[in-house]
């Protein structure tokens, strides 16, 4: 016979046994409850980036065009909303994920498209200063790793920080002295 051993509120140990177990909690709450708790830490961290970007696709699909809405991400993870385990992480480590489940596309196009947009944009007026070209082409690539790296990019300082200096870079690209 299986039992469940838990402490009250006196701190004495209670042996439940599991038939009653599973008449309080519930035989799928219970299930649940202890694969969660079986696989934390289990999970190597490439199948948890694996799942995590699974589980964004899946979010993705319940809303791309508006998305599920700010700080909704976390909550599907918290409410067990996602089909892919992840013991307790509820971050995507994925910056462009996490814009486009939370914002949909009508925020993460424009997104794209502002990158995207200066970058040409600079090709185009940079004027014979291909060092400074490349130079914000580099910070591009370092921008796209680092937003892959943490969890919650858009609660980092970084972010807030690092964009608006990029794009002031690019206001005047010929009078760079790079």
């Amino acid at each position: 016979e299986i039992h469940a051993t838990s402490i009250d509120s006196s701190k004495k140990i209670v042996i439940t046994p599991a038939d009653t177990l599973v008449k309080q909690v519930g035989e799928n709450e219970l299930i649940a409850a202890y694969s969660k708790f079986m696989i934390q830490g289990q999970i190597p961290s490439i199948q948890l980036r694996i799942n995590l970007n699974l589980n964004s696709w899946f979010i993705i699909c319940k809303a791309p065009i508006l998305g599920v809405g700010p700080g909704q991400y976390n909550w599907y993870y918290d409410t067990h909303q996602v089909p892919y385990p992840t013991t307790t992480v509820n971050n995507p480590h994925n910056a462009l994920a996490e814009i486009w489940c939370q914002y949909g596309l009508l925020i993460f196009i424009p997104f794209i498209g502002l990158f995207f947009y200066y970058w040409v944009w600079l090709f185009r007026n940079a004027k014979g200063n291909r060092y400074f070209f490349a130079l914000v082409t580099v910070m591009y690539f370092i921008i796209i790793c680092l937003m892959n790296i943490p969890s919650a990019w858009l609660n980092l300082n970084i972010f807030w920080l690092f964009m608006p200096v990029l794009f002031i870079s690019l206001i005047n690209p010929e009078r760079a002295n790079v």
